[in-house]
């Protein structure tokens, strides 16, 4: 899993200028960053993708426990 308490690295992307404001709008509403609300989104992308990982890695480690 992406580790939430790993030092923050900045990263610049291009987004529309309506979407930019959606996403202030949305951190405003939630009482949160809008950095916040960026790292909710990309969780809500990746998370599936790093738990079919972790998963696959952990029945490999333990090939006497998998599913029936």
């Amino acid at each position: 899993m992406a580790n939430l308490h790993s030092p923050s690295t900045p990263l610049t992307v291009h987004l529309p200028a309506d979407l930019v404001a959606e996403l202030r709008l949305v951190a405003e509403d939630k009482g949160v960053s809008v950095d916040e609300v960026v790292r909710e989104a990309c969780l809500a992308y990746t998370e599936p993708r790093l738990w079919a990982r972790d998963y696959k890695e952990w029945l490999r480690e333990h090939p006497d426990q998998k599913p029936a």
